[in-house]
């Protein structure tokens, strides 16, 4: 082992003579076994150029990258040896195996056809071997997954499908495990080869990349299990992923935004011609507006509406903790795909979304990072144990910071750590700091994930059209805030336009701290929002009561799950008054259940749809404006008036707001009106009948909450 070390150290030095310390990843390979850490050497050895040529920081990192793979395959027991400092992250990672040993048995089924439905792999395949499973799911990819009860089942399952012949194909299978083990080490090459190719000459690198695309090629031929992502490489700059319009004058920018605008909504007609296959709805029969191909008017002269401010104009930044090109620990972005095998951090003050305070606060929690001796969080190997920093800098000046770090509640490290993120924080005058406890693999933590408040309260306040709202770390507030002043008020207008006389029921679907349904609150008889994150509920109704507005009602929940009982209450509670939904998706766009429920409710005449993602707004425009057919059931909406606004400059995303009013004037066939799913406009809901229809059903165990601003729940009288 002592010999395997030297190697190691040999190797590492000859590569990078200007580093002066071993990074943690090569100091947790050297407990490796020394089958792993020669494997380790030899990548090495074979990635790093000549040892005579003046080696760079980049080599260094390439070598602690190439001996980061030792660890992926060391045993638990090896792991023992590790520095002191890294106890708690071991402790985790040991946890977390454990919850990954216990977890339900699974086995993914490759090489089916891309669009089999499941009922037809159950049937022709599960069924057919006599296969006893717990569940399955079968997107549309050549990939099926299936759970069984117990490892028993797993592995009987696997003798019989394995090598299967099925329409053609001989079916490969895979467990779970060892699906994410492939998975990881195929990263951990390409990894090898991004760190490779950034070192190499300019002259050198098209060589080497077309090198990498041969590879992969051959890879996908061997492995048909998936899909192969395409070894990525670094940018030159970190602008380019980041801000990859900032060279182009803004002016050119808006129009580029615009031509995709129209670009989105002429797919949305074109679609639905297709899909209609000649019963067209009525509002797409009537030639569009001129000079338009495509039946929805852009406002404002067809132009994006311009953000106020074009630097540093974010008001909120998700920063990575990992190390840049030169293997030191870095506070920034990620510069690439990690399944592409980029997992290099970097960050440039000259980056134009980061404002002057935002900046200031980074380059302090850096500073804290070099000198703490704690490594970053690797996303390959899963070691480390800072992961990322989260800094809110409202134009208020309020000032919120939460550092994300592995570990879990009871770590000795904390108390040390948290010491250290006050000195760092509260004397540049952070009013609200907080450190969240991230002990999963993932990304992303639950939304349960503990959160410490080392200072402050738990929220802070934005100022937006006269209104206040309080923001927690887990709510949803758009990240332009003078854009936002803007977006809002062209959500005002359109709903001021389908409903004047102020007597209108609005539901405000996704609704994060209840920002839009608070500004639209005085135009309209009553405000219910819907919102899956209950502490961004609870901000919503502080923020109702902050702004002394009486007439808003907020209930916790799935949209899918809550939104058809909350529509049959208040249609009922207001029989006469007209519907208007506001619906603010996540990028993904509305869930089918939502976009039923949606179109079945004839009471709704108005949809003022807010996006920020065109693909998942094309998608649910269709579904929602399209003829009536057996899964798109009820009267279908038209399309009356779209305003793009860019709340990101120097990207390519843009927000877009859609009205769409009822399209009355399309027949809706017997077969096709709605059936269980419509919202009778003359029943009379009684008060036990209203609670009924939103209570969960027992068996789910979902918990559901309706409540005023006043935070006392709501009853029908």
């Amino acid at each position: 082992m002592e010999a395997v070390q030297a190697a190691a150290e040999a190797a590492t030095q000859a590569t990078a003579p200007a580093v002066a310390t071993t990074p943690p990843e090569i100091a947790s390979a050297l407990c490796a076994p020394d089958a792993a850490a020669a494997n380790a050497s030899a990548a090495i050895a074979e990635a790093a150029p000549n040892a005579s040529e003046p080696a760079s920081m980049a080599n260094a990192s390439l070598a602690a990258v190439a001996t980061e793979a030792a660890t992926t395959h060391a045993p638990a027991a090896d792991n023992a040896a590790a520095p002191a400092t890294n106890a708690g992250s071991a402790a985790v990672a040991t946890e977390a195996e454990a919850a990954a040993a216990a977890a339900v048995p699974r086995l993914l089924v490759h090489r089916l056809e891309k669009y089999l439905k499941k009922r037809q792999f159950v049937k022709h395949v599960l069924e057919a071997a006599g296969i006893t499973y717990a569940s399955v799911k079968k997107p549309p990819s050549t990939t099926a997954t299936v759970a069984f009860a117990s490892r028993d089942d797993l592995e009987r399952a696997r003798k019989l499908l394995d090598g299967m012949q099925f329409k053609g194909q001989t079916l490969v299978v895979e467990t779970w495990e060892e699906n994410t083990q492939r998975k990881r080490e195929d990263v951990q090459q390409k990894r090898i080869a991004v760190m490779a190719a950034a070192q190499e000459p300019p002259q050198k690198r098209k060589k080497t990349e077309d090198g990498d695309a041969s590879a992969a090629n051959a890879a996908d031929e061997e492995d048909q299990c998936s899909e192969a992502a395409p070894v990525g490489k670094i940018p030159a700059h970190v602008n380019e992923v980041v801000a990859p319009n900032y060279g182009t004058p803004y002016v050119d920018q808006l129009e580029v935004k615009g031509k995709a605008v129209g670009q989105t909504l002429l797919h949305v007609c074109q679609q639905i011609r297709k899909q209609c296959k000649g019963k067209l709805p009525a509002w797409i029969t009537a030639p569009p507006p001129p000079p338009q191909k495509f039946h929805c008017p852009i406002a404002y002269d067809h132009k994006v509406v311009a953000s106020p401010v074009t630097e540093g104009y974010r008001n909120k930044m998700n920063f990575s903790v990992g190390t840049d090109v030169q293997g030191k620990p870095c506070v920034g972005f990620q510069l690439g795909s990690t399944v592409e095998g980029v997992t290099v951090v970097g960050y440039s003050d000259d980056c134009p979304l980061v404002s002057e305070r935002i900046r200031q606060l980074r380059s302090a929690f850096q500073a804290l990072v070099e000198r703490s001796g704690l490594p970053p969080w690797d996303k390959v190997t899963h070691y480390g144990f800072w992961r990322e920093l989260h800094i809110r800098a409202l134009q208020s000046g309020q000032t919120m910071v939460t550092v994300q770090v592995y570990c879990n509640e009871g770590d000795a490290r904390l108390e040390s750590v948290a010491q250290q993120l006050r000195e760092c924080f509260l004397p540049l005058g952070v009013d609200s700091l907080q450190l969240q406890l991230h002990g999963g693999i993932s990304n992303a933590a639950d939304t349960d994930a503990a959160l410490m408040q080392l200072h402050g309260p738990r929220a802070v306040r934005e100022s937006l059209l006269g209104l206040s709202f309080n923001v927690s770390h887990e709510s949803f507030l758009q990240v332009n805030s003078a854009g936002a002043a803007l977006l809002y008020g062209a959500v005002r207008d359109l709903v001021h336009e389908a409903a004047p006389g102020g007597d209108a029921l609005l539901l405000d679907v996704c609704c994060g701290v209840g920002g839009i349904g608070q500004v639209l609150a005085p135009l309209v008889k009553r405000v219910v929002g819907i919102e899956m994150v209950e502490k961004a509920v609870n901000d919503a109704k502080a923020n109702a009561e902050l702004n002394k507005l009486t007439n808003v009602s907020y209930i916790a929940g799935k949209a899918e799950d809550v939104l058809p009982a909350t529509l049959r209450q208040f249609t009922a509670e207001f029989p006469t008054a007209p519907v208007i939904a506001i619906v603010d998706p996540p990028r993904c766009g509305l869930h089918s259940t939502v976009l039923k429920s949606l179109r079945c409710c004839e009471r709704i005449g108005y949809i003022v749809y807010v996006s920020c993602n065109p693909k998942s707004l094309a998608n649910d425009l269709i579904a929602l404006c399209r003829s009536p057919s057996q899964n798109r059931r009820g009267t279908p909406f038209a399309p009356v008036r779209a305003v793009p606004v860019d709340m990101f400059p120097h990207t390519s995303h843009v927000e877009l707001v859609v009205s769409l009013r009822r399209d009355t004037a399309t027949p809706v066939p017997e077969k096709f009106r709605p059936r269980s799913q419509r919202c009778p406009a003359t029943t009379v809901v009684t008060a036990e009948t209203a609670q009924d229809a939103l209570a969960p059903p027992a068996d789910t165990g979902l918990g559901q909450e309706m409540a005023c601003a006043s935070g006392e729940k709501v009853h029908t009288e």
